[in-house]
């Protein structure tokens, strides 16, 4: 199942968002389109006004992703049993990935890192900062911001 939380005040957004939810419902995706008339929270508040619905409740797992990462088709086989086999574990976070490939619409796009210099000084500080948060992070035992990585 996959939850859209949609806090865009603007009409033509908001259409775009529900024409892509409709075109993966007629694939047969389970999509619930949830918009908010108020941003109280901002994302966070998204998280959790979705993460208090009903249909929400029932799954035993949930994966948050920003709407502008690209996981590959084998992320959450991948990353899923950590949590599988260490019930202990609530947690499982990513770290980001700049040089994926978009498999959306069959394209074998690559995001822009190899385009020119700075784009590539940018990919380079990004991953060291996320590297270094993350091992950081785990050696101290202590969960940073979310960071706009995926986690579940």
């Amino acid at each position: 199942m996959v939850q859209v939380l949609d806090d865009s005040t603007n009409e033509t957004l908001r259409a775009l968002v529900e024409m892509e939810c409709i075109k993966w419902m007629e694939k047969g995706i389970n999509v619930k389109n949830e918009n908010r008339n108020h941003r109280n929270g901002y994302k966070a508040g998204a998280l959790r006004d979705g993460l208090l619905k009903q249909y929400v409740s029932k799954r035993e797992f949930v994966a948050i992703f920003d709407p502008d990462f690209q996981p590959d088709e084998e992320f959450l086989l991948r990353k899923m049993p950590y949590l599988i086999e260490n019930p202990e574990l609530a947690l499982v976070q990513a770290r980001w990935k700049f040089s994926m490939h978009n498999h959306i619409h069959a394209n074998e796009e690559t995001m822009n890192s190899d385009e020119c210099l700075m784009t590539r000084l940018q990919e380079m500080c990004l991953d060291y900062h996320f590297s270094m948060e993350q091992e950081v992070g785990n050696t101290v035992k202590q969960i940073k911001k979310v960071s706009n990585k995926p986690g579940f």
